[in-house]
């Protein structure tokens, strides 16, 4: 008994099919990433601060400068912008530096989800009066909490 040779044919164009789809590399699939407390994010400054004219309440503006990378995926994109919050500013003491404090800093991961980050501390030198901070001045700070992030 001979097979017909359209129904040799359908059998092997099928079969290359499924084999075709089985060697393919899933692309574009999302992994769980678990971006731990304390991963490091780099900022830079967009705004201007200076300590001696900077008052609780201003909102100074961030992008992150670089891609945060977590075993080996990007969970937070560089150029994403931020904002935060002047919490806390001035001089401990008449003779000590000045500084400003900026927090309620949250960024948006690869997938939308908003992940806290820790307050940034800027400074004067010890009795060096007061700081200006220019933009585009790096500054690092830390994810508050493990996050899982959707990354690529």
């Amino acid at each position: 008994m001979s097979k017909s040779p359209v129904l040799r044919v359908t059998a092997i164009v099928l079969a290359a099919a499924v084999l075709s789809f089985m060697a393919t590399p899933v692309t574009g699939a999302l992994m769980s990433i678990v971006t731990p407390a304390g991963t490091k994010v780099g900022l830079a400054f967009l705004d201007q601060v200076d300590t001696g004219k900077t008052k609780s309440g201003d909102i100074v503006h961030f992008r992150v400068d670089a891609n945060v990378v977590v075993k080996g995926h990007i969970v937070i994109n560089k150029g994403t912008a931020l904002t935060g919050t002047v919490n806390a500013v001035g001089h401990p003491f008449p003779q000590n530096a000045g500084f400003a404090n900026i927090g309620s800093l949250s960024v948006p991961a690869v997938d939308k989800k908003v992940v806290s980050l820790n307050d940034v501390r800027i400074s004067a030198p010890m009795f060096g009066g007061d700081i200006r901070i220019r933009p585009g001045t790096h500054t690092e700070t830390t994810t508050k909490q493990d996050v899982t992030i959707a990354a690529k």
